[in-house]
């Protein structure tokens, strides 16, 4: 058995009810002497509640899973963890930086690369004319010369 460590005192300051004892400005301003109203002292975790971990959740739906199918009572609609179907997503697609990979807000009118920020916008200016042609095909959008 691990002996017991000793206890501290929660008091950040000396005690100045006595008036004896001088505050310090970086005492009198400090807040470490007020309670902390975001900490709940009376909170305990629930222990009804069994915290698995990703892993133990598709072990028990495959579990799941081949018990089904070795009776043959299996509900083939009903979504589980591993063959749940999703609605494409609403969201408009992210756009990421040709040159640094970063997400790109902003797009060159003139060769079409997405960039970053203006340190890249200039490095794309710098480019040979041919290198943003060969950039637009590693993204799959090619882009039509008039």
């Amino acid at each position: 058995m691990a002996p017991k460590r000793p206890t501290r005192k929660t008091q950040a300051f000396p005690d100045t009810s006595e008036g004896n004892v001088e505050q310090t400005e970086a005492e009198r301003l400090s807040f470490l002497h007020l309670p902390r109203p975001f900490k709940n002292p009376r909170y305990t975790r629930p222990q009804s509640k069994k915290l698995r971990s990703t892993k133990q959740i598709l072990a028990a739906e495959r579990e799941r899973e081949r018990l089904r199918r070795e009776t043959g009572t299996a509900n083939k609609e009903a979504p589980t963890y591993i063959t749940i179907e999703a609605a494409p997503s609403l969201l408009p697609q992210k756009r990421y930086c040709d040159i640094t990979g970063l997400e790109a807000p902003y797009t060159d009118p003139q060769s079409k690369l997405r960039y970053h920020n203006k340190a890249v916008y200039e490095f794309i200016k710098s480019l040979p004319p041919g290198t943003s042609h060969e950039c637009l095909a590693i993204r799959g959008q090619h882009s039509v010369i008039r």
